[in-house]
C-alpha cells in the first residue's frame, strides 16, 4: 500500500547494506575457518526461516508463560 518510490528506495538501500556486509563479513568467517559452516548449515536454513516467517508458527501461551518465569 506504499507507494512504489518509497518502497523501491528502500528496497535498494536494503540491498546496499546486504552487499556491503557480504564485502566485511566473508573475510571474517574465512579467516575464522567457518566459511564452509556458513554455506552447508546456515545458509540452507535460511528458507526454511523465511517460511516459518510467511506461515507463522502456533504458540502454546500456558508453555511459553511457563518457560517465561522459568527462564
Amino acid at each position: 500500500q506504499a507507494p512504489i518510490a518509497d518502497v523501491t528506495k528502500y528496497a535498494a538501500e536494503d540491498a546496499d547494506v546486504a552487499l556491503r556486509l557480504v564485502d566485511l563479513l566473508e573475510p571474517k568467517l574465512a579467516d575464522q575457518g567457518l566459511t564452509e559452516l556458513f554455506r552447508t548449515v546456515e545458509m540452507p536454513l535460511v528458507q526454511v526461516l523465511v517460511d516459518l516467517e510467511s506461515t507463522g508458527i502456533r504458540v502454546d501461551p500456558i508453555r511459553l508463560g511457563e518457560l517465561s518465569e522459568r527462564y
